[in-house]
C-alpha cells in the first residue's frame, strides 16, 4: 500500500513527464504521447495543464474511456485521436462464461506487460476487448492463448462492437451524516472503525484523489474508490427517514 509521501513523489514524477511531453512536441514539431493514465492520474494532469494548452487532449480508444493517453501536439495543430498509438485486441472465448476484468488483466500482466501499456478492459459473456499501446498489441495477440483456464482466440486489430462498459448494483442505506467514514460504513458493510482504517491506509479515493480525512463530506455524484472493495457512485444523500437519518442511494460498479 502506497504511503502519502509515495503518492506525492509519484505525482511529482508524472507531472514532470507531462511537462516533458510538451517540450518534446514543441522541440521536435511532432506529437508526443503519455500513458495510459488511470482516472486519478488523468485528473491530476488535467489540473496541471495550462489553460492555453489547446494542443493537448486525452483519449483511450472510445468515448467513455477511463484509462487514457495524453496526446500533446505541436502548437497550431488540432489534436487528432487517430494518431494516438493505441489499438484494440479482442479475445473470444467461444462459450458463455464469466471472465472478469481482473482475469484479463492478470493474463496480460503475467506476460510481463507493464500496467501503463494497458487501457480499458471491456468484458462481455463471450468476448473481451482490451485497448493496448500499439507497440505491444501484436505481441499480446500472438502470446495470450488463455484467459484464466479458458482458451481464447484473438482478433487484432479489433474494430467491432464494444461490450457494455459499466454494469451497476444499486445500494441503499441510512447514515447520521455525510461524513466519508459514515458513507463507507454503509457501502462496504464494515464497521466505522474499519472505514477509518481504510482511509488512514490511503486505500480510499474520492473522485480519483486520495481521501485523507474520515470527516470530509461526501456529495452527490462523487465516485468513491476503495482498494480491495471496488468503486461506487453516490447518487443521492438528500432524503431523510422519519427519524431524521439520511438515506444514501448509490451504485457499485460490477
Amino acid at each position: 500500500m502506497a504511503s502519502t509521501s509515495e503518492w506525492l513523489l509519484e505525482d511529482k514524477r508524472l507531472l514532470a513527464r507531462a511537462d516533458d511531453a510538451f517540450e518534446i512536441a514543441r522541440r521536435r514539431h511532432t506529437p508526443h504521447f503519455l500513458g495510459f493514465l488511470d482516472e486519478r492520474q488523468a485528473a491530476l494532469v488535467r489540473a496541471h495543464l495550462p489553460k492555453s494548452a489547446t494542443s493537448a487532449c486525452f483519449y483511450g480508444g472510445h468515448n467513455e474511456a477511463e484509462r487514457v493517453m495524453l496526446g500533446v501536439f505541436p502548437d497550431g495543430e488540432e489534436p487528432v485521436t487517430d494518431w494516438f498509438p493505441l489499438t484494440a485486441v479482442a479475445f473470444s472465448y467461444g462459450i458463455r462464461c464469466e471472465i472478469s476484468h481482473r482475469d484479463v488483466l492478470g493474463s496480460l500482466l503475467g506476460c510481463g506487460i507493464a500496467r501503463e501499456k494497458v487501457g480499458d478492459i471491456l468484458c462481455a459473456e463471450e468476448y473481451a476487448v482490451v485497448f493496448l499501446h500499439e507497440d505491444i498489441a501484436a505481441f499480446v495477440a500472438d502470446t495470450v492463448t488463455k484467459i484464466g483456464r479458458i482458451g481464447v482466440t484473438t482478433t487484432y486489430p479489433y474494430e467491432g462492437e464494444l461490450p457494455i462498459f459499466h454494469r451497476f448494483e444499486p445500494l441503499t442505506g441510512t447514515v447520521a451524516s455525510t461524513r466519508l467514514d459514515s458513507i463507507l460504513k454503509v457501502l462496504l458493510s464494515v464497521s466505522r472503525e474499519r472505514a477509518c482504517d481504510l482511509i488512514r491506509e490511503a486505500a480510499v479515493q474520492v473522485d480519483h484523489q486520495p481521501a485523507l480525512s474520515p470527516s470530509r463530506t461526501v456529495c452527490e455524484g462523487q465516485i468513491l474508490s476503495v482498494k480491495g472493495h471496488g468503486r461506487f457512485v453516490v447518487d443521492d444523500v438528500s432524503q431523510t427517514t422519519k427519524k431524521g437519518r439520511l438515506i444514501v442511494q448509490a451504485r457499485r460498479y460490477v
